[in-house]
């Protein structure tokens, strides 16, 4: 890692938190001026998942970070969010000879091999050295499909 968020490693997993609670996992002050994030829970229940089975819950998680200074600084760190392939952030670390290993809701564990792409047609883009370094860093997605296909691409992160 090049900077440790919390002055020393934190954790080396991130949460499927996009899915499993609010956009950004933590409970701030529900933002009146968008009445559908309001409204939403804080986090789900199991009945609400369609399948167990195939929801990630953790898995081995990194990122590499924009950090705006002239030269700008791609930083590889820590991080305890996991970002679903439509987010265009790669975030699930294939640490383990280019594996992951995944936790799902159910409680199993499945390694899974690397897998990434970033969409270079949506607005903002990630900059192609911050590109380089998530390759270089084996920053991806844990995918049964096609990441490229935007109706399965986040299968594994929300089956609603």
């Amino acid at each position: 890692m090049d900077n440790v968020a919390y002055g020393q490693p934190a954790s080396g997993y991130g949460y499927n938190g996009r899915y499993l609670s609010r956009a950004l996992g933590v409970d701030w002050p529900e933002p009146t001026y968008i009445p559908e994030l309001s409204r939403k829970p804080l986090t789900r229940r199991f009945r609400d998942l369609t399948s167990i089975t195939q929801t990630v819950a953790f898995a081995d998680a990194a990122q590499v970070r924009f950090v705006p200074f002239v030269p700008p600084i791609f930083s590889f760190e820590e991080t305890w969010l996991l970002e679903p392939p439509s987010r265009n952030f790669p975030s699930v670390h294939f640490r383990h000879s280019d594996s992951a290993n995944v936790a799902f809701m159910d409680g199993s564990v499945r390694t899974f091999g690397y897998a990434s792409v970033i969409d270079e047609t949506v607005t903002f883009p990630p900059p192609a050295a911050q590109v380089a370094r998530m390759e270089e860093e084996r920053l991806g997605y844990v995918s049964n499909g096609d990441l490229t296909d935007p109706v399965t691409r986040d299968e594994l992160y929300d089956r609603d």
